[in-house]
């Protein structure tokens, strides 16, 4: 079982939330009403972050969870897994007060990818700076 709060939550909530007949949701009875695989439901159980907000706010509508909660959740969980993130939020404003001024306009989708955006291009800049060097026969540390 992994430690993820999010699978946590829906893991309890599903021991607690019942069925007409008193006994806790299964797993199968969860997949059933979600529309989606066993296995998908399965793996977010066992605490593989969520991958998208309509599968988060279907899980959470079927559980009767905060939706808007469960997906900050979901996200910081999903940053921690892939980026290593301790703490805070990976969507925080930027310091540049041209983004800082921008940043409350957009949705957290467009956030996400304004992040996978900077992510590529400083790769690319890394790249280029690595091939750069290795024309000149340095080396950079990385």
């Amino acid at each position: 079982m992994s430690n993820s709060r999010y699978a946590k939550i829906l893991r309890a909530r599903m021991r607690s939330k019942g069925t007409s007949g008193g006994a806790p949701l299964s797993l199968r009875e969860l997949s059933a009403r979600l529309g989606r695989s066993y296995e998908h439901c399965r793996s977010v159980l066992m605490g593989r972050p969520v991958a998208s907000e309509d599968f988060n706010r279907d899980l959470c509508r079927v559980l009767g969870l905060d939706v808007d909660k469960m997906w900050r959740l979901a996200r910081l969980e999903k940053a921690r897994r892939r980026f290593g993130v301790r703490s805070g939020s990976l969507l925080a404003p930027p310091r540049d007060e041209r983004m800082a001024r921008l940043w409350g306009r957009l949705t957290d989708g467009d956030k996400e990818r304004l992040i996978r955006i900077a992510e590529g291009l400083a790769l690319a800049g890394e790249t280029e700076a690595r091939s750069r060097a290795s024309r000149r026969g340095g080396l950079i540390a990385g």
